[in-house]
């Protein structure tokens, strides 16, 4: 190879990131209008505020089950996500809204007998992150609402050619037996604490406990409650000081749409991810105030999540260890996949996408 023929070889692998994040914003852009936009204007025009939440939330979990599970198996659990919340929204703040979270929680530990603990995590969190129903609304129109979108940003998914299954880790019957307990009793615990405290936002308690037992690749399950609680509190920070600016409503709409895309353009690394996120909640739910109240809320709920989510993955770490032979190194295998510690010592920082 001539010494051209290396510098351009070069200048091409040096380039390649550069030119991968720009087409990755373009792409988080496109979904963000296509899948996301899309379901919650119509659904603004054609209901009100309270449709565009509806949908908005419907087409975004939705778009999550097809980018976790593939575009077929969440068309298949289509019915679950709109059936859990419809329930959901229909006993909000109510003993039976605790009973049904709980439900999910155990369901996510049943769930990884057969690989698919993320996506009925996902459903959990999309349930306990259902908006109410208003006294008046029929529960038939919000299953349709939810189906609609959902299906829609599902179809949306697989245009953009995200695959029919994705492949997961399957535990042993005792692991997964172990998990459903363990995990029924801390979003059980989550979902009181959430009605106890009686803000319109304590979903987030028992939602992020839905999030915080999706599995990030190489990050152990420590680590990764560590990041979400750093980058939550980065976030609130990032997003006081941009209330602080009191920038024009037109700017602030740019902030919001800018770090909206950098979400989906940035899965990780984690910490970074939450942030983003945090500060688009505390633009978006208190668009003419500080968002400081909505940022510390998050914190707070974050972090009690991220402690009683550890506390219970110790304890299952614990159980799995004392419960496997010593000669059975399927059920640890198992148990260390379930709770991501076969990569602990590696960061999540400048990990490629999907790694």
């Amino acid at each position: 190879m001539t010494d051209r023929a290396r510098t351009s070889a070069g200048d091409r692998a040096g380039a390649g990131p550069l030119r991968t994040l720009p087409r990755r914003f373009a792409q988080a852009a496109l979904v963000l209008v296509v899948a996301g936009a899309v379901p919650a204007a119509a659904g603004l025009v054609l209901a009100g505020e309270s449709g565009a939440r509806v949908a908005g939330s419907g087409a975004l979990f939705g778009l999550l089950l097809a980018i976790r599970a593939g575009w077929r198996l969440a068309a298949r659990l289509l019915p679950v996500l709109v059936v859990f919340s419809v329930v959901a929204a229909a006993t909000s703040g109510a003993p039976a809204w605790i009973a049904v979270l709980a439900l999910l929680g155990a369901g996510t530990g049943v769930a990884a007998r057969y690989g698919l603990s993320s996506p009925i995590a996902l459903v959990g969190a999309a349930a306990a992150s259902a908006p109410p129903l208003a006294l008046g609304d029929g529960w038939a129109e919000r299953a349709v609402w939810v189906a609609v979108a959902a299906l829609y940003a599902v179809a949306v998914a697989r245009l953009l050619h995200v695959p029919p299954a994705v492949r997961a880790t399957r535990v042993t019957a005792r692991t997964a037996g172990a998990a459903a307990i363990v995990l029924g009793a801390v979003v059980a615990l989550a979902a009181t604490l959430a009605v106890d405290s009686g803000s319109r936002l304590a979903y987030w308690l028992p939602a992020t406990v839905f999030l915080l037992a999706i599995p990030v690749p190489g990050l152990r399950w420590t680590r990764a409650a560590r990041s979400r609680v750093l980058g939550t509190a980065v976030g609130v920070a990032a997003g006081a000081l941009v209330t602080w600016l009191e920038p024009p409503g037109a700017v602030r709409t740019v902030v919001v749409v800018l770090t909206a895309t950098a979400i989906l353009a940035l899965p990780r690394p984690t910490w970074l991810n939450a942030a983003l996120l945090t500060v688009t909640l505390m633009l978006v739910l208190d668009p003419t105030g500080s968002g400081v109240a909505v940022g510390e809320e998050r914190l707070e709920a974050t972090v009690v999540a991220a402690a009683l989510f550890v506390a219970g993955a110790t304890l299952l770490g614990w159980v799995v260890r004392r419960a496997a032979p010593p000669v059975d190194g399927q059920v640890l295998a198992g148990g260390a996949a379930l709770l991501g510690e076969q990569a602990d010592e590696t960061s999540d920082v400048g990990r490629p996408r999907g790694t």
